[in-house]
């Protein structure tokens, strides 16, 4: 089966993902990408704590997740991978690591960010990225939950209008 979902949310695992993303994949495996967790075993312990034991888990950083992708495309599993930074997620698509899509499910404010939507903001360098993903034929959407209407970010006209 492989990816069935690219998703960036600030929060990694946690309610959303655990209750309504998994069952709605109906994923069997889920792999945190982000290099500052990978190498932090305390906060790789408590999520993995919340994840039920049928969800395989795990904690790579983005150069081992594009290895592990490049080796078998996670052929086999139902795999969702979650990232924190959109720009971790960019550099891994850049790398190697090939999807089609990507789900921005909150991406938190921080000083320079715009808030977009409800549980986004974005800044330029965030937008630039956007574009490139767009450009490489990406389709990019925002949903808390499989449920939520999605916005579609792939028209960046939007987020311009929004950003500039």
């Amino acid at each position: 089966m492989g990816i069935i979902l690219v998703r960036v949310d600030s929060r990694l695992i946690h309610g959303q993902i655990l209750e309504a993303w998994i069952p709605h994949t109906g994923s069997d495996a889920l792999m945190v990408v982000d290099d500052e967790v990978a190498g932090d075993l305390l906060r790789r312990t408590v999520m993995q704590m919340a994840v039920p034991s049928s969800i395989s888990v795990s904690f790579e950083t983005v150069q081992d997740a594009v290895s592990q992708y490049k080796q078998n495309g996670f052929q086999g599993r139902k795999m969702m991978l979650l990232f924190s930074k959109l720009d971790d997620a960019v550099n891994a698509f850049r790398n190697g690591l090939n999807f089609n899509a990507l789900n921005l499910g909150n991406m938190h404010y921080c000083e320079g960010k715009v808030q977009v939507c409800a549980n986004i903001c974005l800044d330029s360098d965030d937008l630039t990225r956007i574009m490139y993903l767009e450009k490489m034929g990406v389709y990019i959407d925002s949903r808390s939950v499989p449920g939520e209407k999605k916005l579609d970010l792939s028209k960046t006209a939007f987020l311009k209008k929004q950003l500039f």
